[in-house]
């Protein structure tokens, strides 16, 4: 599945216009049943992703991230997009609605999820994954 999502965004993802490359992975999503993403920057370095109708998983704790496929599938997808190592940190597990996510570098992301610098995504970062520009 993961090597199809790379295809439908392109060979060369990095070359894609922004906009481009979030409507074709959303269009890949979609035509996996996994769903659809959107994108917006959330500022200091970071992109926050919306991901709409994910793969639902049981929750064992409703304070731990649960989006682990999720986090996963968009740290490959965006590492590959940016040539580059990009962290992705669940900071909001939809429980049947939206699941919210944010990018950017390792220490970056740490700092958001630490709690400090996520004022602004509306949000408290619950936990880190492993993933753009």
């Amino acid at each position: 599945m993961g090597a199809d999502l790379l295809e439908a965004v392109d060979s060369s993802p990095g070359a894609l216009p922004a906009d481009e490359f979030w409507s074709r992975l959303d269009a890949a999503l979609g035509d996996a049943g996994l769903g659809s993403v959107s994108f917006r920057p959330a500022g200091r370095g970071m992109g926050a992703v919306t991901w709409r109708d994910p793969v639902d998983w049981p929750r064992q704790d409703e304070d731990a991230p649960c989006c682990h496929f999720a986090v996963g599938l968009l740290a490959g997808v965006l590492r590959r997009a940016a040539g580059r190592h990009v962290e992705v940190a669940e900071v909001r597990c939809g429980g049947g609605g939206p699941c919210r996510f944010i990018f950017g570098s390792a220490e970056t992301i740490r700092h958001a999820a630490s709690g400090r610098g996520s004022e602004d995504l509306g949000v408290a970062a619950s936990g880190t994954g492993g993933a753009p520009r």
